[in-house]
């Protein structure tokens, strides 16, 4: 099987450093929108900056890369990532603290509508 490479950044850490250097090479970034840890942490709302740097980013070099947030993600949050440029999300919290973890990945994923 093909190997994959990813690529994660906390808040605080994504910079233009990796601009050219990483993007083109890699098959997922992975943007932490919670302070990595524990779950059920709250979403940092500043998260969505960096997701839409990190999008502009992979788009300069025509990446293919899937862009993946981890943290927070919930219902009340999932459409701004979305809108920010994210496209794969991890929702642990928001899944498996449902009475019905399907139907919440369904409400998340009917949440992730055409962008503008």
């Amino acid at each position: 099987p093909r190997r994959r490479a990813g690529l994660g950044h906390r808040l605080v850490r994504l910079g233009h450093d990796h601009r050219h250097r990483d993007a083109a090479d890699i098959d997922l970034l992975l943007i932490m929108s919670v302070n990595p840890g524990y779950g059920g942490q709250t979403f940092i709302p500043g998260s969505l900056d960096k997701i839409a740097r990190a999008r502009a980013m992979l788009d300069d070099v025509r990446s293919t890369a899937a862009l993946e947030v981890d943290g927070g993600v919930s219902r009340d949050t999932i459409a701004a990532c979305w809108h920010a440029g994210a496209d794969t999300f991890v929702a642990g919290n928001a899944v498996f603290s449902a009475k019905d973890p399907a139907a919440e990945i369904r409400a998340l994923r009917a949440l992730c509508i055409e962008r503008a």
